[in-house]
């Protein structure tokens, strides 16, 4: 489906999973999925014509487009496998020194010193869970 960006001024869509950058008069081939989410906001993006002449960014092979050779329609990009929170939270604050050291003797692998003073050892454990779970993603 044609959907073409009726703005004023360059915009780069803040549809999740899209993110195309449109200069005005732009028309563009997307999926039916992304054209209704698009045109959702009538003041920016209207039904384009199928017949129209499309624009052709410049990076494209315009001797590919002549020749009929159509490209698939836009569509989201595939979903981001991450978890939406990659960091299980867990309140490092609410922990006394004791309760520190049992929590990184029980889940982390970096050894952390008794001897450090609580405040120190809080970030310590704080850095050291957070540099493991990124390290896992």
């Amino acid at each position: 489906m044609q959907v073409k960006y009726i703005g004023p001024n360059a915009k780069i869509d803040s549809i999740p999973g899209v993110g195309l950058n449109w200069e005005p008069g732009q028309q563009r081939d997307v999926t039916s999925t992304v054209a209704a989410h698009l045109l959702f906001y009538s003041d920016t993006w209207v039904k384009g014509d199928e017949e129209s002449n499309k624009t052709v960014p410049e990076s494209q092979d315009k001797s590919r487009v002549e020749a009929g050779d159509k490209e698939e329609p836009i569509d989201f990009l595939e979903e981001d496998k991450r978890p939406d929170e990659p960091v299980p939270v867990v309140n490092f604050h609410a922990m006394n020194k004791d309760g520190l050291m049992k929590f990184a003797e029980d889940h982390l692998t970096e050894k952390m010193d008794k001897r450090w003073k609580e405040d120190v050892l809080r970030e310590r454990v704080t850095r050291s869970w957070a540099k493991q779970h990124m390290d896992e993603g």
